[in-house]
Parts: structure tokens; sequence; C-alpha cells
């Protein structure tokens, strides 16, 4: 079965004057478009109300004689109900003042009823154009955005619970947003706080939420070893190297090759054994 076609959106035109909406309405159908007039705002914003998404645009007279709202109360409606909806005012001589009016009410222009309305229609309609691809972009953006945010929401609520962190506090969910941004940059990083607030926890979902993940994740406490058995476990040894060293021993960095090494409480380590590993950093 083949995709049905899409529907075309309306324009739709309010004028008291039938020659003028017969005129306006087989100029914009020469353009392509889909036109429905009427003869008073009230009718307009009727069909507007019943089909609200089946109109690109609406042309609106500004005033429909007695006991008729003028078109700039019409418009104050359609703007409350439909912000983005473009609006294109006609107007009499001697009523620029009004227009000017209206557009500051939310019209997207409006013309002077003359000789070369027509033709000015046709302008303002490729400025409509751009005005209605403008939107439909921004809408996509919109959208975009707001499946990001859920989907960030959601990856942050995997993280915290994976990896056990659970904390209410403003500043934890904005740590746990670094978390995101810094994962993906592959550079060393320093996880400082007191022993017991979570520093692993946070190696971990560093690790995790890279794309070294399936690479191995390596973890060292370096307060429990002195600076000979850091270095042999960081940087292995050869057999004989030294007393006790019966077999080659690969070290951790060698074992966290494409991973992450998490080197816990490295801060109570001397400066010497500190330097060696920046140099291996660097």
């Amino acid at each position: 079965m083949g995709m049905a076609n899409k529907k075309k959106k309306a324009v739709l035109i309010a004028d008291d004057q039938q020659e003028l909406r017969e005129m306006l309405s087989e100029k914009l159908r020469s353009l392509g478009k889909e036109v429905i007039s009427f003869s008073n705002g009230q009718r307009l914003l009727g069909h507007l109300a019943a089909r609200p998404t089946d109109v690109e645009l609406v042309v609106l007279d500004f005033d429909f004689g007695v006991g008729q709202p003028n078109g700039l109360e019409v418009l104050k409606e359609i703007k409350q109900q439909w912000t983005e909806l473009p609006v294109i005012i006609l107007t009499g001589k001697g009523s620029v003042d009004l227009a000017v009016e209206a557009v500051q009410a939310g019209a997207a222009d409006f013309i002077e009823k003359d000789l070369y309305v027509e033709d000015k229609l046709e302008v303002e309609m490729e400025k409509v154009e751009r005005m209605l691809a403008v939107l439909r972009e921004n809408a996509r953006l919109k959208a975009e955005n707001e499946a990001l945010d859920r989907d960030n929401t959601f990856y942050r609520t995997q993280l915290g619970q994976r990896y056990q962190i659970v904390s209410r506090s403003p500043l934890f969910q904005n740590l746990l947003k670094q978390v995101e941004q810094i994962a993906s940059i592959p550079r060393p990083v320093l996880i400082c706080g007191e022993r017991g607030t979570g520093k692993e926890l946070i190696a971990a979902a560093l690790h995790y939420g890279s794309n070294r993940r399936e690479r191995a994740f390596v973890k060292l406490n370096c307060a429990a070893l002195s600076d000979t058995l850091l270095e042999s476990e960081l940087f292995g040894h050869e057999k004989g190297a030294f007393t006790g060293a019966t077999e080659m021993r690969h070290g951790r960095f060698e074992a966290a090759n494409g991973g992450t090494l998490f080197l816990d409480e490295i801060g109570n380590t001397s400066l010497d054994f500190q330097k060696n590993v920046l140099r291996v950093i660097e």
C-alpha cells in the first residue's frame, strides 16, 4: 500500500469585500496554495478552532464593518491560542497606525489595500514561507533537545542506580552531569574527596560511561603499599628483578591498556612516586 499524500495546509482569508477575497484567493491558488475565505473574522475563528493544525497562514482584514470584531480583536484571539501561526493584516488607506499596532500585537506584517495588493501579497508569501521554514526547524530542534534531555535524565538515573549512587543533592546531580561530559574525553582525571565520599564509584562511572567500557577497569589502593611495591604493581617487573621476584609480572598500567586505571589514595604516596606516575601519564 502506498503512503497517503500529506494533506496540504490552507491559507485562511477574512475580508468583507467579496471581490477582494476572490482576487486574493485566485492569486494564492496560482502560487500553489490551498485557500479558504470568509466574510468576517468570527467565521474564520470558528474554522480555525475546528481545524487548527490544517492552517499555515491567516490573511485578515482590519475593518469588518459595524457589529463585527475588528481585525485587531481577532488577531489577539488568534495569538492567545495559536501563538506561532503567522497573521498578515490587510488595511485600508489611512489606517497604517492601526496596522503598526497590529504588528505590535503579533501580526507578521501588514499590507495596504491598493492597486498592488496582489503583488504585495505574493512578496509577503515569500516572507511567510521563510518564516514557516524557520518555525519548522525550530520545532525540529526543540523536539531533538527534549529527546536529548530525556536521554540524559535516563542515563544519569541509570548511572546512579548502577553504581549505587544515591543523592538528592543538586550539587551531586550536577557532578553526575560532569561525569557524563568528562567520560568521553580520554584524559587523566583527578577525583578529590574525603575517604568514604565515593571516589571509586565516580571513577567506575567515568569508565563505564566512556567508549572504554568494554576494556578493563583496574583499581589499585596506593595507601596500602610501599613505594617499591607500588612501582612493581604499576610497572611490573622481570623475573629476578629483586628478592622474591620469582617470575615476570605485568604491571597495572599494562593491564589497563585501552581501559581505565584508578589509583586510589595516590595523595598518600611520596612525591618521588607521584613524579614517576606523572611522567608515565604525560
